[in-house]
């Protein structure tokens, strides 16, 4: 199993085809939730069990990734650390462009 951000009711092709991968169920579950549980963020560790994230939540979600991305930044740097970093980067980058009024993502 893995975490993923895909288009949450899609109604174009395009949106259909939209998939960000975040990590896989056991990376998520040694380094997002205890980094997140650590730093006390409430958006991150319900990707597990996956969430809807709309134009409503975005920014706190943005929020909690960029505090999770600076937690990377203290943590020894190890292959699992630096590709968790570049999935932050991603999801960081790709859901503004993605969340609207009328587009919502389920990251799960």
């Amino acid at each position: 199993m893995s975490v993923a951000v895909i288009i949450d009711d899609p109604v174009t092709d395009d949106q259909r085809l939209v998939s960000i991968p975040v990590a896989s169920e056991q990376v998520f579950n040694e380094l997002w939730i205890p980094a997140s549980q650590e730093l006390g963020l409430e958006f991150v560790p319900l990707f597990l069990g996956g969430v809807v994230i709309g134009k409503e939540e975005l920014d706190d979600v943005l929020l909690e990734l960029s505090k999770l991305k600076a937690w990377t930044m203290d943590q020894v740097q190890t292959e699992e650390i630096n590709q968790m970093r570049s999935r932050i980067d991603r999801l960081i980058d790709e859901l503004p462009k993605i969340v609207s009024s009328q587009t919502r993502v389920f990251i799960g």
